[in-house]
């Protein structure tokens, strides 16, 4: 079972591939050079993305204006460690956002088709304090995956997804050690999300709150949360639960007991959240 925050990247021992779409002016200067060099803008954060799958979506599969070109850019392990343990996640207070050189925000991942599943994708980006860093130092090559890209698009008009799903890039997970995990929301709920306690022993549909706060990891698209027994509200990042425990033992006794989140769109009842401290 897929965890819902989580890295899955193609990486080796040395180093890991990550994937951006640039015009084709910032795209022949960097496959001509084995870096980036100008056009790119090293003034601007730019945005690194482990799932290829994910910026066919963002790129409509090489065909957006400005987003023409599929690089998959390989650096190394240790620049994308560093950019992880200096990143802020997009739900931080503004001061630390500002004071962030590295912001890291997840997405619901992609099928083929674009449509959001279940779990999600982290978005890395790179702010000017390290932006020099990552095209001198960290890039170890470049590969225009615009081809490819455009051939895998083609099967998926055609109505041929195993042919597509045959050229997609290797995935798979990207181990962390548990401080940085945690820094970036990986595979727990990072500190200020908002957890909620569900019981299914009853077969009980559990109810709504619109006014809930954001959800994990800031994700604006998440910010309804199933509620029936109650919910906590997590306070330090070492306090927070991984999945699938029970975020809060001490509210939810039942041994079916799970959290979960659920997407923005769902009906606004009457019931109200009962709050409580963790564990």
């Amino acid at each position: 079972m897929t965890a819902q925050h989580e890295i899955r990247a193609d990486f080796d021992e040395s180093t890991i591939v990550v994937y951006q779409a640039y015009p084709s002016r910032v795209a022949d200067a960097a496959l001509a050079a084995g870096t980036f060099v100008p056009p790119f803008s090293y003034g601007r954060m730019t945005w690194i993305k482990p799932s290829f799958r994910w910026l066919m979506h963002r790129s409509d599969w090489a065909r957006k204006v400005g987003q023409n070109r599929i690089l998959a850019v390989r650096i190394s392990r240790e620049g994308w460690e560093t950019a992880l343990g200096a990143a802020a996640l997009t739900s931080a207070d503004t001061e630390a956002l500002a004071r962030a050189d590295v912001h890291v925000q997840w997405d619901p991942e992609r099928s083929l088709r674009g449509a959001p599943l279940n779990f999600y994708s982290i978005q890395v980006g790179v702010g000017r304090g390290l932006i020099r860093a990552y095209a001198e130092e960290w890039v170890r090559g470049i590969t225009d995956l615009t081809p490819r890209a455009r051939r895998i698009a083609g099967f998926l008009r055609a109505g041929e997804a195993d042919k597509a799903r045959r050229l997609l890039p290797p995935e798979r997970v990207y181990p962390l050690g548990d401080e940085l995990a945690a820094g970036i929301g990986a595979g727990r709920l990072p500190a200020g999300s908002k957890v909620a306690c569900v019981t299914a022993a009853r077969g009980f549909r559990p109810s709504w709150k619109e006014s809930a706060p954001r959800a994990v990891a800031g994700l604006s698209h998440y910010r309804r949360w199933k509620v029936d027994r109650c919910a906590i509200h997590v306070t330090s990042t070492s306090s927070t639960p991984t999945s699938p425990s029970c975020p809060a033992p001490s509210c939810c006794t039942s041994s079916t007991a799970s959290w979960t989140q659920v997407r923005p769109g769902a009906p606004s009842p009457s019931t109200s959240w009962r709050s409580s401290s963790p564990g």
